[in-house]
This record gives structure tokens, sequence and C-alpha cells, in this order.
């Protein structure tokens, strides 16, 4: 589906430059933000499976997670 956005143009400029720089096209960004928004009624049973996966303990003790590996998979890679 397509749809229409009004917006001021620096502000648009401002944006294309930074998903330029992110390796992205603004598009995606926006299409990706309104992905986020709606996904967001999905809230309860991802914080449920976020519970149940803390709970289960998925690393060993004194284990800490690298930053690579947080942010592995996400647009924002280090």
């Amino acid at each position: 589906m397509n749809i229409t956005l009004s917006a001021e143009e620096s502000v648009v400029e401002r944006a294309r430059q930074w998903a330029t720089a992110h390796g992205t096209s603004l598009n995606a960004v926006i299409r990706d933000h309104l992905k986020t928004l709606a996904d967001e009624a999905d809230l309860p049973s991802v914080a449920a499976q976020f519970r149940q996966n803390a709970l289960q303990g998925r690393s060993d003790p004194g284990y800490r997670f690298t930053r690579d590996e947080v942010y592995a998979g996400h647009r924002f890679d280090a």
C-alpha cells in the first residue's frame, strides 16, 4: 500500500541523510517504524516470552554478553 506523508523539507532531508548513513532508505525507516507501532499490540505476549526466557537462564553464571552479541541482527549494528 502506498501512503502520502507531509513533512518539512529540511526534516525529510535530514532523515534521508541519516538513512543513507545507516545503509538504508527513508522509505525503509518509515516502514520499520510503522511496523514497530503496529506490533506493539502484541507487547504482552512478547513480554511473557521474555519473562519465560529470563527465568530459564539462557547463559552460564557470570557470563556477560558482548556489545556485538547484544546488537546482532539489529538494524543499528556497530
